[in-house]
């Protein structure tokens, strides 16, 4: 087991997926925030994928303001922040192998 992240959670067998639902923009960065920073301290790596209002500076701006080291793992390229424009690229085979080369290559870092 392994922490969530997520208070309301606690801890998780991996892999589980979850859902959660909010009501306002703010609980969506807490709540990416704390589980993103939990996969960080784990030694996963991590893509948190943005999309309007939010943009990447903020993402990381908000998960800074909690963790002051997160910038430390984006500099050593444990994190990453993609625009939603730049995962979703459309439609097709080329659309449903995007997420994959970007993924390894982060692996690859």
């Amino acid at each position: 087991m392994r922490s969530s992240g997520l208070p309301a959670v606690g801890s998780l067998f991996s892999p589980t997926h979850i859902l959660h639902l909010y009501r306002h923009g703010q609980e969506l960065l807490d709540i990416s925030a704390g589980f993103c920073w939990a996969g960080l301290e784990e030694g996963d790596y991590c893509l948190w994928v943005t999309a309007p209002p939010w943009t990447s500076m903020l993402a990381l701006t908000h998960l800074t303001s909690h963790h002051a080291a997160a910038s430390a793992y984006v500099q050593r390229g444990q994190m990453q922040f993609i625009a939603h424009e730049d995962w979703h690229v459309g439609q097709g085979e080329e659309a449903a192998e995007h997420p994959e080369k970007l993924l390894e290559k982060a692996r690859l870092k």
